[in-house]
This record gives structure tokens, sequence and C-alpha cells, in this order.
């Protein structure tokens, strides 16, 4: 009985251990590393969930890589303590909220309507987006943060969202967005939106590849 009972989990180990050692698979490594060099310096980049979200995180605290973009997640935006923190690690964040206001924000009634930005040319038009309701009637806290930093920052730092918002990029964002990568970076000018130097650039030199192309379910390459 000692006998089996050691040797259960023993061949356990043995049957499972080669489709169980992650010791060489960079596939998560790589998609955090290549999505935070996809950025421009000092960039504000918006993420969706949790696998856009944690191995930035991990990337930027424990191995030191791209510290200077600021990753916001879109879903955490909608809760008062995520919007208390942001406020104390980053309190240069552009926006126009102080740190009372940001526990009595709440969804809003809203219907589609055209909201201006500031353009980056004072001497340009402001930019019109349409924006939609987030959810039913209702603008959620998330898109009226989107906005506010929008306002705020005006296009002094880069703005950009990952690649898992796909091409709905929120407050009618789509049309200015520039696929650099595995960001969609938001870009005012229309020629230099349809500028790929970046994009060629960050696939040929920069990004890294490790053993994606041999990992059971990815697509090789």
């Amino acid at each position: 009985a000692i006998a089996l009972i050691i040797a259960l989990p023993l061949n356990m180990l043995r049957a499972n251990w080669s489709i169980s050692d992650m010791s060489g698979n960079f596939y998560c490594y790589s998609y955090a590393y290549n999505t935070l060099q996809s950025c421009e310096d000092d960039a504000i980049l918006f993420t969706r969930g949790d696998n856009d979200t944690f191995p930035l995180w991990y990337l930027q605290k424990m191995e030191g890589v791209r510290t200077d973009v600021t990753v916001l997640n879109i879903s955490l935006l909608n809760t008062p303590w995520y919007l208390q923190t942001l406020s104390r690690y980053y309190p240069d964040l552009p926006w126009s909220y102080k740190k009372d206001s940001l526990l009595i924000l709440r969804p809003i009634q809203w219907e589609t309507d055209t909201v201006v930005i500031p353009a980056p040319d004072r001497l340009m038009r402001g930019i019109p987006l349409i924006v939609k309701p987030t959810y039913s009637s209702y603008l959620l806290i998330q898109d009226q943060i989107i906005l506010d930093i929008l306002k705020t920052n005006l296009w002094r730092r880069p703005i950009a969202f990952t690649s898992g918002f796909g091409s709905d990029l929120p407050v009618g964002l789509s049309g200015l967005a520039r696929f650099d990568g595995l960001v969609r970076s938001i870009i005012t000018d229309d020629s230099s939106r349809a500028d790929m130097s970046i994009l060629e650039d960050n696939i040929l030199h920069t990004f890294d590849f490790r053993n994606s192309s041999d990992i059971s379910g990815v697509d090789r390459v």
C-alpha cells in the first residue's frame, strides 16, 4: 500500500512532465514584452482584461521593462478603490479629477452624442468623437475617465489601446487608431496614421518571438 501511494504521484509526474513543463515557454513573456515595446515613450496604455494586463504589470514591476508606460485597466476604472490607487501611484496622471471626486463617480445617463476633444494644434479645430452609451443607456465610469484624460492630456503623452480591444475602441476612437504592433495608438494626423514604419520596425527588429511557433494551440508564424 505504501509503495502504491508513492508510485501513483511519481507515475503522474512521469506521464505529465513533458506537457506541463513551462520552463521553455516564453509566449506570455513575449506577448507582454511586445505589447509594451509597441508603445511610444511615456504612453498611457489602456488594457481590457486579465490576459493583457497582469503580464504587463509583472514585466514592469519585476523585470523593469518599459516602466515609462502607464498601464490602465479599463474594467477596473469602474471601481473606486482602483481609481484611488491610481491617484497615489500616478500623481501626474493627466486627468482633472481630485482624490475626493473619484469616489463619487457614477455611471451617467447617456444618449449617442458628439464630444469634441481639443486638437494637438491650437490652430486646428477640435476632434469630434461619436460617443455611444457603454451599456444600455449609460456611460460607464471607464469611458468618462477616458474622455477626461483625452481632454486633460492635450496630446502631451501618447495614448494607446492593447490588441484585446480589437478594432472597436471606446468613445469612438477607432477612426483615429494606428496599428503599431500589439497596440493601437491614437493618432490625429491622417498621414501619420497611415505610416507603417513603426509597425515594420517593431516586427523586424524589436519584438521577441521566442518559441511562439511551436507552442500547442498557437498559430505558426
